[in-house]
């Protein structure tokens, strides 16, 4: 017979809660999420875990479920204001929101990690850049490093 399988690890429960809040910030731009028992355990494990400040757990609970309009008036504030919230629950569990712990989350969750933005999103210059670039990010926005360099010596500027 085989070994039963080992119960997940402290620090694992907490990585998986972590993703189930990434996942809800994601979903509650532009609607509010509907609350659900899988949001409610995932922010209870966490708070059991934490520092004992419940204040960071009910204002993600606020933001993400509100109606919409109620605590922000576009839906990508809801967001932000949702993720610095789960920076402050990533503090209090001992696993402090970085990039790498970013992309983690969305790794864990299946999702790609580096995309570029719809066009929508990106300043009038980025969108009207060619989608392949070569790598260069001043040949993609159609600037020239000798001009740039001119100009930021006094220089004259086309």
């Amino acid at each position: 017979m085989s070994d039963p399988a080992k119960p997940p690890t402290r620090a694992r429960l907490i990585y998986t809660a972590l993703c189930v809040l990434d996942q809800t910030i994601d979903d509650c731009c532009p609607h509010p999420v509907k609350p659900n028992p899988g949001l409610r355990l995932a922010l209870a494990l966490l708070h059991f875990w934490g520092e004992g400040d419940r204040s960071p757990f009910d204002q993600f609970w606020r933001v993400v479920t509100a109606a919409p309009n109620a605590i922000t008036r576009t839906p990508d504030t809801r967001a932000t204001y949702a993720r610095t919230y789960l920076s402050a629950i990533c503090r209090q569990v001992g696993m402090p929101l970085s990039v790498d712990m970013l992309i983690g989350l969305r790794k864990a969750r299946g999702l790609p990690t580096y995309e570029r933005p719809p066009a929508a999103c990106l300043c009038p210059v980025m969108a009207e850049a060619p989608q392949d670039d070569g790598g260069d990010p001043i040949k993609a926005a159609g600037r020239s490093p000798g001009r740039d360099a001119a100009v930021g010596k006094g220089g004259q500027g086309a």
